[in-house]
């Protein structure tokens, strides 16, 4: 039996709760860390395939539950990690609310013990070997750089009877669509 998600009884253990609560705990601990892991940032996800650089520009922050239940918040600094084949990137998490983390690097190595699954290691993603491209885990852009809307969208002006009125701003992915112009009516 495998030791993944709990600390394995000696054949010498009793139903004792100090024999049996540190499996139990450490189960607990690996199931929490599992739920609903959000990771945001304000600034662009970037991908060069070429490279294999993965950056971030802007803080990237992850949320999460910590064994106690609590909600818990880590921050990375704006960066980047060079991925080669086979390699992932991840996160160490720390229960401390508000604890600065780092991004590391490691390779999978099959028919070993797995380095991607500790209870508190998220996976941001993997780079394929032949095709270089990544599969994202737990990082992903947001709906906005998906869906093509990034941008900004507004009015500006003023309206009245001295032919100002109008609307100017961007809206969209690549930032080109708008309207500007006045109206009016002058004395």
């Amino acid at each position: 039996m495998g030791t993944n998600f709990h600390t394995a009884l000696s054949t010498s253990a009793t139903w004792s709760t100090s024999s049996m609560a540190p499996p139990f705990s450490d189960l607990d601990r690996g199931i929490t860390y599992l739920k609903n892991i959000i990771i945001h940032t304000d600034g662009a996800i970037t991908f060069n395939s070429g490279t294999g650089q993965l950056t971030w520009a802007s803080i990237l922050k992850i949320l999460f539950n910590r064994a106690d239940g609590y909600a818990t918040q880590n921050v990375v600094p704006a960066g980047n990690i060079t991925l080669a084949g086979n390699e992932f990137a991840y996160i160490d998490l720390s229960e401390t609310n508000g604890a600065t983390s780092a991004v590391a690097k490691a390779a999978v190595t099959t028919g070993a013990a797995s380095n991607f699954i500790t209870y508190n290691r998220v996976v941001l993603g993997y780079r394929a070997t032949t095709s270089g491209d990544l599969y994202p885990v737990y990082l992903h852009p947001s709906w906005s750089a998906i869906a093509g809307t990034s941008g900004t969208s507004g009015t500006s002006g003023s309206s009245g009877v001295d032919g100002t009125s109008g609307t100017s701003g961007t809206s969209g992915a690549d930032g080109t669509s708008g309207t500007s112009g006045t109206s009016g009516t002058s004395p």
